[in-house]
């Protein structure tokens, strides 16, 4: 298993600057909040489990419309943050567990309780290892009602290369022996204070079928065809602007060559 104290560690460090990500990635959270939101069913009321839901930001949002949210993470300072955010927002959690993503079966979860949808939008950016990456799904089916809905988050290799050749783009050359191993397995450890696995769209289905417990009912590309930079620029806009860019993301979210271009893919599958 990997030592993800290393994880802990950066994201108790850096609490503060996960918090604020998802402004600047304001569309990666529009895109998946409302995906998310229309996977669930009409009118019902459910117990959601956020997996690695750092400060909060989706399960606010899941909490407001009425949701009961339990809200989990490796970081118990991101942790501490959610609950201020929370108080901010007037909403209540039902727990706020810290824990592991690769030892759920260990952690204050319980096993008897399920959740009609659990979310996983983190901790697989760590998971160097595709068996780390199938415990930790399987571990979040084992959390979920049958016919409920997982979604778990993942970076792609494109993303990466496309932010080197923005900020660095002699680095390719210069640490050539890194991204020819890196190309092969999308295992990003050049770093000290944290490491993290990137993906491609076929590699996320493949992983998906090593869990027979999880249908995948889709694949959506967070900053559709835009991609994160591109995506930035829409931050400016009114709200009525940002919202019809928001509908043409969505549009083609799915679309094969958007998932090429987004930053980070969405899986969406149904607990069988």
């Amino acid at each position: 298993m990997p030592d993800t104290t290393f994880v802990a560690d950066f994201y108790n460090t850096n609490a503060e600057i996960e918090n604020n990500r998802l402004v600047d990635g304001k569309l990666e959270f529009a895109v998946t909040l409302r995906t998310i939101l229309d996977s669930l069913p009409k009118g019902n009321f459910l117990r959601i489990a956020d997996i690695g839901g750092g400060t909060g930001r989706y399960a606010i949002e899941l909490a407001k419309l009425g949701h009961k949210v339990t809200l989990s993470d490796i970081s118990q300072g991101e942790l501490e943050l959610a609950a201020e955010n929370a108080k901010a927002a007037k909403v209540t959690f039902e727990a706020i567990i810290c824990a592991d993503a690769t030892k759920l079966r260990e952690s204050a979860f319980s096993q008897d309780e399920k959740f009609g949808v659990v979310l996983l939008l983190g901790p697989l950016y760590h998971l160097l290892g595709r068996e780390e990456r199938i415990a930790a799904l399987s571990a979040c089916a084992a959390l979920t009602k049958p016919n409920g809905m997982v979604f778990a988050s993942f970076i792609t290799k494109f993303g990466h290369l496309r932010d080197v050749a923005r900020r660095d783009p002699g680095r390719l050359a210069r640490e050539a022996e890194f991204y020819n191993e890196y190309l092969e397995n999308g295992k990003y450890d050049r770093r000290k204070d944290c490491f993290s696995h990137h993906t491609h769209p076929t590699e996320v289905r493949d992983l998906l079928r090593g869990i027979p417990e999880l249908s995948v009912e889709r694949l959506v590309a967070c900053e559709s065809f835009l991609g994160f930079a591109s995506a930035t620029g829409l931050n400016r806009l009114s709200e009525d602007g940002f919202q019809a860019w928001v509908e043409v993301a969505l549009r083609f979210a799915s679309d094969p060559c958007s998932l090429g271009a987004s930053e980070h893919i969405l899986a969406v599958a149904r607990r069988v």
